[in-house]
C-alpha cells in the first residue's frame, strides 16, 4: 500500500526512505508496525516531512523502547569535541553531544550568536543610519559571526572562576503527564499514541522521555496547561507575571477593577495574584484578577482578596473588616 502511494505521488521519497528503515527494525512485531503503517501513511500525505519525521521517530521509540534507550546510550557514550588545524593555518572545530547536552549547548550557543549580529546591527546603524541598513551590509557573515560566537562562549568561560556559581541557561524540555507517568514508573507506552505524546525540547528538538525525566531530578520543573486550541493558560509557579493568553483570561473575569465602587475599565487594570506570588499564589487564571493600580497597591498594604464559590468577589481589611 505505502509502495501504491509511493507511485501515484501521495508520498514523497524522503518519507519512504524513513518508513524503510524503521520497517527494517527487527525489534519491531510484525503486527505493531502493520497497524502504525496506517496512521504513519495517513501522516505522510497531511503534514511536513520535519513533522512526519518527529511522528515517525516517536511512533518508532514507542514500538521500540529497548531500541530507544541504546540510541541514546549511544549519543552519550560518543559525545565528543576536537580541533585540527587546517593547511591554511585555520582550525576546524567538530564536537557532538548527547540528547541533554546538545539542547543546552545550542541554548547558549544562540545566545552568542544574536549577540554578535546585535553587535554587527548597531555598528551598521551608527555608520548608515536607522532604517538604512540591511543584512548583506553587515560586517561579518552569519557563518563568521557563528564562528565568533563560540570563541565569545570560551571567553567568557575562562573569565570565570571554577568556584564562582555560573548562570544556568534556561532549556525548556516538554513532556506531556500521561508519558511523565510512563516514563517515571517504567510502564511501557503505545505506539498508537505517538501522535499525542510531547518529549522534546520548546525549540522542536527530540529528547527521550527517560531523559527529560532524569533532568527532573535537578532542574525546576514548570506546570504548563494548554486550553482545547493548545492555548497556554497556566504556566505555574516559575511564571510570575500574567502575561499573553494567561493575563486574557484573568482579564475576560470581569468587565472593570473588581474593588468595590471602582469602575476603571479591566482592559487597563493589572493582572494580580489574589494569593500573592511572595505567598506561594500560582499564576493561574483562578488566581487571577483585574485591580487597578490603587487598588493593586492597597491590596499589599494588607488588604486580602477572595472568591467564594458563586465566583463572588470579598475583600477584608487589615483589621478584619469585611468591606464586601
Amino acid at each position: 500500500m505505502w509502495n501504491n502511494a509511493l507511485a501515484g505521488g501521495q508520498v514523497g521519497v524522503a518519507q519512504t526512505r524513513l518508513m524503510a528503515r524503521i520497517a527494517a527494525n527487527p525489534r519491531i512485531e510484525p503486527a505493531v508496525l502493520t497497524a502504525g503503517v496506517w496512521n504513519l501513511m495517513a501522516d505522510a500525505m497531511d503534514v511536513s516531512y520535519i513533522e512526519f519525521e518527529r511522528r515517525a521517530l516517536m511512533w518508532e521509540a514507542l514500538a521500540d523502547p529497548i531500541g530507544a534507550e541504546n540510541k541514546a546510550e549511544q549519543a552519550r557514550q560518543r559525545r565528543n569535541a576536537m580541533m585540527s588545524q587546517t593547511s591554511d593555518g585555520g582550525w576546524d572545530l567538530h564536537a557532538s553531544f548527547d540528547q541533554v547536552g546538545g539542547p543546552e549547548f545550542l541554548e547558549i550557543f544562540s545566545h552568542y550568536v544574536d549577540r554578535e549580529f546585535n553587535r554587527d546591527w548597531t555598528a551598521a546603524v551608527d555608520e548608515h543610519g536607522q532604517g538604512n541598513v540591511q543584512v548583506s551590509m553587515l560586517a561579518r557573515t552569519e557563518a563568521q559571526r557563528r564562528s565568533d560566537a563560540i570563541l565569545e562562549m570560551a571567553r567568557a568561560a575562562a573569565a570565570c572562576p571554577p568556584d564562582r556559581a555560573r548562570p544556568l541557561p534556561t532549556v525548556n524540555y516538554l513532556l506531556d503527564a500521561v508519558t511523565a507517568e510512563a516514563a517515571a514508573t517504567g510502564t511501557p507506552m503505545d505506539p498508537d499514541r505517538y501522535r499525542d505524546v510531547i518529549a522534546r525540547t520548546d525549540r522542536g528538538h527530540r529528547v527521550n522521555p527517560n531523559a527529560i525525566i532524569g533532568i527532573s531530578l535537578w532542574a525546576m520543573i514548570r506546570r504548563v496547561v494548554l486550553d482545547a486550541k493548545s492555548v497556554v493558560i497556566d504556566m505555574g509557579r516559575s511564571q510570575r507575571l500574567f502575561t499573553g493568553h494567561a493575563r486574557q483570561a484573568v482579564m475576560l473575569l470581569e468587565e472593570v477593577c473588581i474593588w468595590p465602587g471602582c469602575d476603571h475599565p479591566h482592559n487597563s487594570c493589572h493582572a494580580d495574584h489574589i494569593t500573592s506570588w511572595s505567598e506561594r499564589g500560582p499564576t493561574n487564571p483562578d488566581n487571577g484578577a483585574p485591580l487597578c493600580a490603587r487598588h493593586n497597591y492597597l491590596k499589599e498594604q494588607g488588604f486580602t482578596i477572595t472568591r467564594d464559590d458563586n465566583g463572588n468577589w470579598h475583600i477584608t481589611a487589615p483589621d478584619g473588616t469585611q468591606i464586601c
